[in-house]
C-alpha cells in the first residue's frame, strides 16, 4: 500500500530533478515573455511524459511506485493528461492528504491511483 509517506519522498525526489532540469535548460536563451510559461510548461511535460511512458516519474521509481487506472489497469495518454492538469488546476490538491486522504484530488478525478507493486 502507497502511503502518504511515499507520496511526500516522491513529491521532493521530483522536485530535485524538476529543479536540475530547470537549472540547465533555463541557461538556454528564452525570450523574457516566456520566462514565466517554460518552468511552469517543463512540469507539466516532466509529469506527463514520464507518467505516459513509464507510468513513474524519477521519484516513483527510486521508491517503488507507479500509477495506474482505478481499475488496476495501465493508464492511457487521458488518464495521464487529466492528471497532470489536475495538479495545476487544483491548487488544494496537498491538502487533501493532510485531512487523512491517500489520494490526492488529482489520483480522484482522473480515476488513476498509485500502486507500490
Amino acid at each position: 500500500m502507497v502511503t502518504k509517506n511515499h507520496r511526500l519522498v516522491n513529491y521532493l525526489l521530483d522536485t530535485i530533478v524538476y529543479t536540475i532540469l530547470l537549472r540547465v535548460l533555463t541557461v538556454l536563451p528564452i525570450e523574457f515573455t516566456h520566462y514565466y510559461l517554460f518552468p511552469a510548461l517543463l512540469y507539466f511535460l516532466y509529469y506527463f511524459i514520464m507518467e505516459l511512458t513509464l507510468s513513474q516519474t524519477v521519484g516513483k521509481l527510486l521508491t517503488g511506485t507507479k500509477v495506474v487506472s482505478s481499475r488496476n489497469t495501465r493508464t492511457n495518454v487521458l488518464h495521464i493528461f487529466m492528471r497532470t492538469l489536475l495538479r495545476f488546476a487544483t491548487p488544494l490538491d496537498s491538502f487533501s492528504y493532510l485531512m487523512g486522504k491517500e489520494q490526492g484530488i488529482h489520483d480522484v478525478l482522473s480515476r488513476t491511483r498509485l500502486v507500490k507493486p
